[in-house]
């Protein structure tokens, strides 16, 4: 529950919030010392089992929702329609499942 909350301020603080990220490490600075393997709800209605909140993806995930957004959009953007987009190094598929979403079509 406590994590849920924390993802929902982390969500409703501008993501271009000087210390957003600062400020959120320090809520989450208990919390990571008692981690096992979470939940992390991310934008698009995904949800990702990630094995240690420690980490930067999941850490990014519970602030912005995504990880490398950039990433995420230029990938995007650069995909023709019925392409075909192999995630080399998928992990908890914090790149590839996020493309699914946007891109049905590929």
């Amino acid at each position: 529950m406590y994590l849920y909350l924390v993802q929902l301020m982390a969500r409703i603080v501008p993501n271009a919030m000087p210390g957003k990220t600062r400020l959120f490490r320090l809520f989450l600075k208990d919390f990571v010392l008692q981690s096992d393997t979470v939940d992390v709800r991310g934008r698009y209605d995904l949800i990702y089992r990630v094995p240690d909140v420690r980490e930067s993806v999941a850490f990014n995930l519970i602030c912005f929702g995504l990880y490398e957004e950039a990433t995420i959009k230029t990938i995007v953007s650069l995909l023709p329609s019925g392409g075909v987009f192999l995630d080399g190094v998928a992990n908890i598929g914090s790149i590839s499942l996020p493309i699914a979403r946007m891109r049905p079509d590929v």
